[in-house]
């Protein structure tokens, strides 16, 4: 019969493989000369090792700067600008890069005319802006909007990996406990 804790350490072993399932398709050190932008930068990327860390410091910034880039209408220059960004912010560059791919030719037609909205209804609601006529004003409230979507689904995705990486590290310690203890009974056996 299976034992708590090897059924702990199978759920969080399928756990790692969906997460490297999900990132294999991310830019890691090894695969920078694969994307046209980023191999300019590669030299300088594989020294800063922040770049490629999954600890909280260096991933909060990344969701907040990647979305706040995926919903502004920058589309075509995301991902030059994400890697500005992991360097200034100290991010997480796989998950800035990967944020961007949010806005795509299938979503940019959804993403727009929310941004729009929002932005036009925050504009309005504040009042602030000036009159620059109706081209200045349609892309005021463009980045007005992606800036607080990006904003709030950056907190979101902040959130989330946050209580994620408190239920591992809460996961690994009782598992870790759970093989101490053993261990201790095992050899007070002996």
């Amino acid at each position: 019969m299976e034992s708590e804790q090897d059924r702990l350490q199978t759920l969080r072993h399928a756990r790692i493989r969906r997460v490297k399932q999900l990132l294999r398709w991310l830019p890691r050190r090894a695969n920078l000369e694969r994307y046209p932008v980023l191999k300019w930068f590669a030299h300088m990327a594989r020294k800063r090792p922040f770049l490629w860390s999954f600890k909280v410091p260096n991933v909060s910034p990344a969701f907040y700067a990647g979305s706040i880039l995926a919903f502004l209408p920058l589309y075509g220059v995301q991902i030059g600008l994400s890697l500005a960004a992991a360097v200034i912010f100290r991010a997480n560059l796989p998950i800035l890069c990967g944020l961007q791919f949010i806005s795509n030719p299938l979503t940019v037609p959804l993403i727009y005319p929310l941004n729009f909205f929002v932005g036009r209804r925050l504009i309005h609601v504040f009042s602030f802006g000036g009159d620059p006529g109706i081209l200045g004003n349609w892309f005021f409230s463009l980045i007005v909007g992606g800036f607080v979507i990006g904003l709030i689904f950056g907190a979101a995705l902040d959130l989330f990996y946050r209580i994620a990486a408190w239920q591992a590290t809460t996961q690994h310690r009782r598992v870790k406990e759970n093989r101490s203890g053993r261990n201790d009974t095992e050899s007070g056996r002996n």
